[in-house]
């Protein structure tokens, strides 16, 4: 079994993990004002999973490739093209 990590704000309640049984996938999000870091703790714990797979965002900040300082700009999402 493989899991997957989405890490959101500490207390926010927005940590999620994605198990993926065979074809199966179950989501387990932490609750609102949990400790996040301790969930996600036993959480992996419980699930004893082969691979542990963590997000990365899908694009850098310009700061990543020298051009600028601000390494946390929010880029624009594309609309999708129909």
């Amino acid at each position: 079994m493989h899991i997957g990590i989405d890490f959101g704000a500490r207390t926010a309640g927005n940590t999620v993990v994605c198990e993926r049984r065979g074809s199966l996938f179950r989501f387990h999000r932490c609750a609102k004002d949990e400790d996040g870091d301790t969930w996600l703790r036993a959480c992996v714990d419980e699930l004893r999973p082969k691979a542990i797979y963590i997000d990365a965002p899908l694009s850098l900040p310009d700061a990543y490739f020298g051009r600028g300082t601000d390494h946390f700009t929010a880029w624009p999402i594309a609309k999708p093209r129909i």
